[in-house]
């Protein structure tokens, strides 16, 4: 009778201790979601999070549809690296956008694992511009005679979720990697 009474309340607390630790669980996925939404920065300065990149670019285009002024989005969607060269190519690609665009004009922000920069009041032509700067900066930096790298020019029409989500779509469902 004993042993059944204490298996009983053996049993009860390892309920509660799993439901406790479910619920624990739970909050802290909860959490680290609203942790990533609330991240302003990622892993360099001024290398925007994704939340926060939606959120400037989405004020910045207010401000630039009224102006009519342009904005264009460029995607550095492939680096021609084995795997181990990638995550080091693109972590000094990203630390060189950052320095060749306008700190307080231009955003960046990484797009699965990709370096996005956000350039407002500019042509085409100043995008080119941009990436010349940014390509010089690269020879110089990995002293190779050729970037491997893939870039996509895109004007942000109306809203840049759209924009986004159309180059992520032709990146992943039209031209595979």
């Amino acid at each position: 009778m004993i042993q059944d009474l204490l298996i009983t309340v053996t049993l009860i607390l390892l309920w509660l201790l799993f439901t406790y630790l479910r619920k624990v669980f739970q909050q802290n996925v909860e959490l680290k979601k609203q942790i990533n939404q609330l991240k302003k920065f990622e892993h360099l300065p001024h290398l925007l999070s994704y939340s926060e990149f939606i959120n400037r670019a989405t004020i910045i285009l207010t401000g630039v549809k009224r102006r009519n002024e342009d904005c264009y989005v460029i995607w550095f969607n492939h680096v021609n690296a084995n795997n181990d060269v990638e995550a080091s190519m693109l972590h000094v690609i990203t630390e060189i956008i950052l320095q060749t665009v306008r700190a307080d004009f231009d955003l960046v922000t990484l797009i699965d694992g990709k370096p996005l920069i956000f350039l407002q009041n500019t042509t085409k032509e100043g995008c080119y511009i941009v990436l010349d700067r940014l390509f010089k900066s690269l020879h110089q930096q990995l002293q190779v005679a050729e970037i491997p790298v893939s870039y996509q020019i895109v004007k942000v029409e109306e809203n840049i979720n759209q924009t986004l989500n159309d180059l992520t779509y032709y990146a992943k469902e039209v031209n595979p990697l």
